[in-house]
């Protein structure tokens, strides 16, 4: 599968039932339907402590192409932050950029330049997943 960015081959890896598709030149994160519901599962946080309903916004950046089904995807952000997403309209998943991942799954109780023991958690899950298929 290539990067909805810059069409680089993205690598998989594959952590708890969980396959993520890393693009090791952008560093973009593509997350097949239901595994980000997985990740959260596996490092102790609840749908209740992160927000995850997405809104459509009218996004500035460059429109991006599914790389399951090549079809145009559209701008998402989670409710309440300045993030912009791409998610494909016929459900295959959502697409990360750089350090988007952390931006959208912070939360609440993190203040200005510290993370909380949840984010902490978030990315030593995705340290430990690089590191093992490094």
């Amino acid at each position: 599968m290539n990067c909805p960015v810059c069409r680089s081959p993205m690598v998989v890896f594959e952590y708890e039932q969980i396959e993520l598709d890393y693009c090791t030149d952008c560093f973009g994160v593509w997350f097949d339907s239901g595994e980000i519901e997985l990740m959260l599962e596996h490092i102790g946080l609840s749908e209740n402590q992160i927000d995850l309903n997405f809104v459509t916004v009218a996004g500035t950046e460059a429109i991006r192409r599914c790389p399951i089904c090549h079809r145009k995807m559209e701008k998402i952000s989670p409710n309440g932050k300045s993030v912009v997403l791409d998610r494909c309209s016929n459900g295959h998943g959502i697409w990360f950029d750089a350090n988007e991942i952390i931006e959208t799954l912070r939360v609440p109780d993190d203040g200005p330049g510290r993370l909380s023991p949840s984010s902490e958690a978030l990315l030593d899950f995705f340290k430990h997943v690089l590191k093992e298929e490094a």
